[in-house]
């Protein structure tokens, strides 16, 4: 509609330009000298004066196209070139369309300025509990004030979660600020996946006025990093970062309009849809205590591995087969079965795909290898293929000089940690451990500095380390302050001296 206008008010005022000028003056073949022997033009024709005369007081009529499609009949008999007033128009047509791109992009510029939502949006927490009374009224108190739905999915619970949810919903529904409260119940299956799309669809049911969907376990807690972050969601597939040490976001933010859905049986994720826009998003946060019911014993790992055997059971053509077959590996590791995890680590090299598993999969490969003890060249390699796959991760470097400090070689030490000391990569998302690019690298490279005897290295490094490390640490925090007094005494003779 806008480029429309923008085309006829351009022709509409080629018209009245046009309609103004008096047009060309003719000259006529024979010249005759003045009086003073010059030269001079002869009047125009009668006729055409006549002729002119008679357009000027006539009815102006609308453009047409005259003498073929190449020229423009003016009101006043004048035939201009059509290509002009085309050029004209298709390049306010492509000035439009690329100013209508550049205004809806929303990029992390615009989302740090704030211009995009005058009202704040409508979110609704979505959580799916079973037996999980301990955690679920710490969730639900976190998201008072912060969100105007939550939906409340019970999948079979028979320890009072349902009475502590309605008892929740009961003291806080009279409040100001207090989130409409939504409980509904259906039989658990045995896939993570369809359990959470028909929460989705009891959530959007429930609550049509939902602008975005943020979803959350219920032994996890929302923490809100920015007061106005419901004004500022940018992306309709929002990925929202855990807090601690692993940097790993989820996309737990979508798009109620949208229909955004989950896939794969177990570590289930939403998938994205081919058009909307997706990205990381830090106005929120999640906690996770990792403390829920299925977290207790062996619940989890063997209801991991039954769900995984069934994901591997669909075949190769499943698109969550390279993902199963990844998370297996990291289930057998976390157990312990440093073997099998290793062979499973392989097999998902030989998968491909994306790349950031590849890499968690190559040093964990190595990190198994080392547990069981094989030969320090083997393992060095591994690591260092790891590292030369993704060269702007750590990890590998780290745990390569960690394998050398232990064998008491500090000048390899010292080379890895003083490599591993690099700036956070912000735009990888998957088991981005924040602890070695913090301090944890500075740390080491300090430790194998000190043992090299370069005591302005290790102090250098120690005090990187001492910066980046948070407050919370006091007993590191402390150590590394008398490492660096240490250092500072053992460099006090030199100075003295000079």
């Amino acid at each position: 509609m806008l480029n429309c206008n923008i085309f006829f008010t351009a022709i509409r005022w080629f018209i009245i330009i046009d309609s103004m000028e008096e047009g060309p003056v003719t000259r006529s073949k024979s010249k005759k000298k003045g009086g003073n022997g010059q030269t001079t033009e002869d009047a125009r024709p009668k006729k055409k004066k006549e002729k002119r005369k008679q357009l000027t007081t006539a009815r102006r009529k609308p453009v047409i196209l005259s003498k073929g499609a190449n020229n423009l009949l003016s009101s006043n008999g004048n035939f201009y070139p059509v290509w002009p007033v085309a050029m004209l128009c298709v390049t306010v047509f492509v000035l439009s369309v690329l100013a209508f791109f550049a205004l809806g992009t929303r990029d992390a510029t615009r989302v740090q300025a704030g211009v995009y939502h005058r009202v704040p949006l409508t979110v609704g927490l979505v959580v799916m509990a079973k037996n999980e009374n301990r955690t679920i009224l710490r969730l639900l108190e976190s998201a008072v004030g912060h969100v105007q739905v939550i939906v409340v999915c019970d999948t079979g619970s028979d320890d009072g979660t349902i009475q502590t949810v309605e008892t929740f919903r009961n003291r806080t529904e009279k409040g100001p600020s207090s989130p409409r409260v939504l409980l509904y119940r259906h039989e658990w299956k045995e896939d993570f996946a369809l359990n959470r799309n028909m929460c989705f669809e009891a959530a959007r049911d429930g609550a049509p006025e939902m602008d975005y969907i943020f979803t959350v376990d219920a032994d996890e807690v929302m923490k809100v990093n920015d007061p106005e972050w419901r004004r500022k969601i940018p992306y309709d597939h929002n990925l929202i970062a855990y807090e601690g040490n692993n940097h790993h976001p989820l996309p737990r933010l979508v798009n109620a309009r949208k229909p955004f859905k989950y896939i794969c049986v177990i570590h289930e994720i939403i998938a994205n849809l081919p058009k909307a826009t997706s990205g990381t998003f830090y106005g929120i946060s999640i906690v996770n205590h990792a403390d829920g019911h299925s977290s207790e014993g062996n619940n989890r790992h063997d209801r991991n591995f039954r769900l995984l055997k069934r994901g591997l059971n669909r075949g190769k053509e499943d698109e969550c087969h390279a993902r199963y077959v990844f998370y297996t590996a990291e289930a057998l590791y976390e157990k312990g079965d440093y073997a099998n995890s290793t062979l499973w680590h392989q097999t998902r090299l030989l998968l491909g795909g994306y790349k950031e598993e590849i890499y968690h999969s190559m040093y964990k490969m190595g990190l198994g290898m080392r547990q069981l003890g094989g030969i320090p060249t083997n393992i060095s390699g591994v690591f260092l293929q790891a590292y030369e796959y993704m060269p702007w991760r750590a990890e590998a470097l780290y745990y390569l000089a960690h394998m050398h400090n232990d064998h008491r070689n500090y000048e390899n030490c010292r080379l890895f940690a003083e490599k591993a000391v690099m700036p956070f990569p912000q735009n990888d998302r998957l088991f981005v451990q924040r602890g070695i690019y913090a301090w944890q690298a500075s740390d080491l490279a300090g430790f194998c500095c000190f043992h090299t005897r370069d005591w302005a290295a290790a102090r250098h490094h120690w005090r990187n380390a001492l910066e980046g490390i948070g407050r919370s640490n006091v007993d590191k925090i402390k150590m590394l302050k008398n490492n660096i007094a240490l250092c500072e005494s053992n460099l006090a003779p030199s100075k003295q001296i000079k």
